[in-house]
């Protein structure tokens, strides 16, 4: 009999200590966690319902902005639903999508202030490409034996027309006279260097002298690749087909200087030139066309 007296008070002590745990305090760490996913919540809530962006964006009439919002309502609601079922993670994740929601959206409708800063940035930034290519097409003009061409000019009078335009604070017309005045010097540049052939081998004092004149124009064909694609901005397909044909010139140019090296210019001459075709096709690829004559 006394046995199955302990027994019972063992159980019953079993059954207490259960019952402890199950209404024991939340270890620190995790009152933390839920204490930065609840904050986080009342912050998404805040920006979704009562602040100057949401505001701004359901004026715009944006319909692609408008259902980002949209999504960040949604996302909230499930990451509220998950907070109350005690899943900090998804409730963690679903706030970080309606955060990235709000973002997006606000990229499609910024403020009249985050305009102006980005269109100033924007001109620092064409201006500056701008002023670094004029030199560089001077320098493949004196080298074709030209002192100047329409193209450049047309690229000068548009940067000058850019400077006064962003004067008088008017940098989207002076950042659309930039963009003008950098598809003339990259269609320029480009035609300058293709009229760069070898018609004039005689002159060249070694196949040694005539080997760095090709390498020297194959490298500044490359060097216009990225401009190019910071100015058309070529489809995902594109890029990559830019990208393949990049690689394959590069490929070929590695060759040819092998070959050089090895004092076989013959062979060396005609692999370059064959890269050198490939970074011309990458640029047509990337949207730069040549107008014909």
């Amino acid at each position: 009999m006394p046995g199955r007296i302990r027994c019972r008070l063992r159980a019953s002590g079993f059954v207490l200590l259960a019952g402890l745990a199950l209404h024991a305090p939340l270890p620190a760490q995790e009152t933390g966690a839920r204490r930065g996913v609840e904050q986080k919540l009342v912050f998404v809530r805040q920006l979704l319902t009562d602040s100057p962006a949401t505001r701004r964006i359901a004026a715009s009439n944006n319909a692609a902005a408008i259902q980002h919002v949209e999504e960040g309502r949604a996302q909230l609601e499930r990451a509220t639903t998950a907070f109350e079922a005690g899943d900090l993670v998804a409730a963690e994740t679903a706030a970080n999508a309606a955060i990235w929601a709000l973002g997006r959206a606000r990229q499609l409708v910024p403020d009249d202030m985050n305009r102006v800063i980005a269109e100033r940035v924007r001109y620092q930034q064409l201006l500056l490409s701008a002023e670094r290519m004029v030199p560089t097409f001077r320098a493949h003009l004196a080298r074709a034996g030209v002192e100047d061409a329409p193209d450049l000019s047309a690229a000068q009078a548009l940067v000058e027309q850019a400077r006064a335009l962003a004067a008088s604070e008017r940098l989207v017309d002076a950042n659309r006279a930039l963009l003008q005045a950098e598809r003339h010097l990259l269609v320029g540049l480009d035609r300058t260097i293709a009229d760069r052939t070898l018609v004039y081998t005689a002159h060249f004092e070694s196949p040694e002298k005539e080997f760095d004149y090709e390498l020297e124009r194959f490298k500044s064909f490359v060097a216009l690749v990225p401009i190019a694609l910071a100015e058309f901005k070529p489809g995902a397909q594109a890029q990559a087909q830019v990208q393949e044909l990049i690689e394959q010139g590069q490929g070929m140019s590695a060759q040819a200087t092998t070959q050089a090296g090895n004092l076989r210019y013959d062979a060396a001459l005609a692999t370059l030139r064959a890269g050198t075709q490939l970074i011309q096709r990458a640029l047509s690829a990337a949207g730069l066309v040549i107008p014909t004559q």
